[in-house]
């Protein structure tokens, strides 16, 4: 355990001999050391901004990607409530809203001007209400 604390480890080493050179270079009235701080921080400097720029790049992935999911979730949430106008349903409400639509311009004005009496039977209201409901559907759908 004792040859272990004194064998010192390569980054004390190497804090020595910086620290070394720089007494040197105080000790000898040199500039260097003042050459050497500035480059140390440039150096600590562009490291930084090179750390800086990755994380700010990788939260605008992060961001991108986080609202594409979103983008992606909502779209797969809307569409299975959308109808395609391919779909074999939506052809078939269309075809019923037209026959529909035909029998009301002819059902309407006919109740309007003559009254016949079969237009206040029940079953004629109750057809007559189920057509109106089913425009109310289609408004919706």
């Amino acid at each position: 355990m004792r040859k272990a604390a004194l064998i010192p480890d390569l980054t004390t080493l190497h804090n020595r001999e910086t620290n070394k050179r720089v007494l040197e270079q105080v000790v000898e009235g040199d500039d260097g050391y003042d050459d050497f701080m500035k480059e140390k921080i440039e150096r600590e400097r562009d490291e930084l901004l090179q750390k800086k720029e990755q994380l700010l790049n990788d939260i605008e992935r992060k961001k991108y990607e986080s609202k594409t999911n979103q983008i992606d979730e909502n779209k797969s949430q809307l569409t299975k409530y959308y109808f395609r106008y391919s779909d074999s349903f939506i052809l078939k409400w269309d075809i019923a809203v037209i026959i529909l639509a035909i029998w009301n311009c002819f059902s309407i004005p006919l109740d309007i001007s003559f009254e016949p009496p079969f237009s206040l039977e029940v079953f004629y209201l109750i057809i007559d209400s189920c057509i109106d409901l089913f425009f109310v559907c289609d408004v919706i759908v």
